[in-house]
């Protein structure tokens, strides 16, 4: 990794830049330094390393060195200060010229209107599950399908569930029913929570520091951290003192 110095030979001025791969043929990618190059030729300007580097964050704390020691902003090429990125604005001898093209540009009504049809059609894309793309003719992926968004409807695909639906000309058995008015009764004793706990299949039984926990849930609720938490903890062969039962 290197830090290079390209040199104008006809006026003197300089480019600072740094270069990973050493290419003798690399003169530098600055903007300025660019135009200099297409209007005075590439056989106007030379180029030397000043600096090898082994480490990147010094190879990057040094680019932004021989920038400000050359002062190569004022009297060269540079309009970045360096390292891994920068404002290549503010030091830029056009920056008023810039700004003010990039001001009138966005004031521009055209602009504006491009931007509020692209916001109208992205809400119209994530709204609408029979919305078909004009461009490409593609039908929304969600045709047939529920959007997944609370209060919007989707018509097509409740008449698909109307043919389609699992449950069609089915009923809960006995056991399932009485389970499932046990969990919806409000409030539920705790007896009733302890009996749905264990009755569901994901809810195992867990010993932290030598004390049983009847799920993970409970463990976290108790503990005062996280589900994710315990379950990790559980998992990780370093907490010895975590397992399930």
């Amino acid at each position: 990794m290197i830090i290079y110095k390209t040199t104008n030979n006809v006026n003197g001025k300089i480019y600072i830049g740094k270069d990973k791969k050493n290419n003798p043929k690399y003169l530098g990618s600055g903007k300025i330094l660019k135009q200099a190059i297409t209007k005075y030729g590439r056989e106007s300007f030379t180029k030397e390393i000043i600096e090898e580097c082994e480490d990147e964050k010094i190879w990057l704390e040094r680019e932004k060195y021989w920038i400000e020691y050359f002062n190569a902003i004022k009297l060269g090429y540079n309009i970045a200060l360096g390292g891994s990125g920068g404002d290549t604005i503010s030091n830029h001898p056009n920056r008023d010229e810039i700004r003010k093209k990039h001001s009138e540009k966005m004031k521009d009504p055209k602009i504006n209107k491009n931007k509020e049809k692209g916001r109208k059609l992205i809400i119209k894309k994530r709204d609408d599950p029979n919305w078909v793309n004009p461009r490409l003719g593609k039908e929304s992926p969600l045709i047939g399908r529920s959007n997944g968004r609370k209060g919007i409807s989707n018509p097509v695909h409740s008449e698909w569930m109307k043919e389609n639906n699992p449950m069609k000309g089915k009923t809960h058995s006995d056991e399932i029913k009485k389970f499932l008015r046990e969990i919806n009764q409000k409030p539920k004793k705790e007896e009733h929570k302890n009996k749905i706990s264990e009755s569901a299949p994901n809810n195992k039984k867990c010993i932290i520091e030598g004390v049983e926990y009847r799920s993970v849930a409970y463990a976290s609720k108790v503990l005062g951290v996280s589900e994710n938490t315990v379950r990790g903890r559980v998992k990780n062969k370093n907490f010895k003192n975590w397992s399930y039962e």
